[in-house]
């Protein structure tokens, strides 16, 4: 069985022109005023004869290609702001097992004070304090 490739293109070898440019850019135009998380983005592809490529990405200028590959990317404000919420969600997190941590601490301590296991000048009931 044959190997086969995927890609993470939505399309590619889309002819270069105009419209196409054009239609591509207006969906893209309407997915970011929808909200959407994600943007379009062209990649030119396919030189022209006597061009070639500009780096090993194969990126292209628009006048130099003849197709055009489109990706899904995510916008960088929603990145941002992904990035924003997770950071508070982290320090709510954080704050709260702090809260968690004292309550434990301050109710074993209560509960070894209550029972004269420990007292408040740091000596147990079993031992004196070894401080020298």
């Amino acid at each position: 069985m044959p190997k086969k490739n995927f890609y993470q293109h939505l399309a590619r070898k889309i002819p270069n022109n105009f419209l196409t440019r054009f239609l591509i850019s207006k969906f893209s135009d309407y997915m970011v005023r929808s909200e959407s998380k994600y943007q379009l983005k062209m990649r030119f592809r396919s030189p022209k004869r006597g061009h070639k490529y500009k780096s090993s990405y194969g990126d292209l200028d628009c006048q130099n290609a003849r197709h055009i590959s489109i990706y899904a990317v995510e916008r960088y404000g929603y990145k941002r702001k992904k990035q924003i919420a997770e950071q508070e969600y982290q320090e709510r997190q954080r704050q709260r097992q702090l809260e968690i941590r004292h309550e434990i601490q301050s109710g074993v301590v209560d509960q070894l004070l209550s029972e004269g296991l420990i007292s408040c000048a740091g000596t147990t009931a079993d031992r004196p304090n070894m401080d020298v």
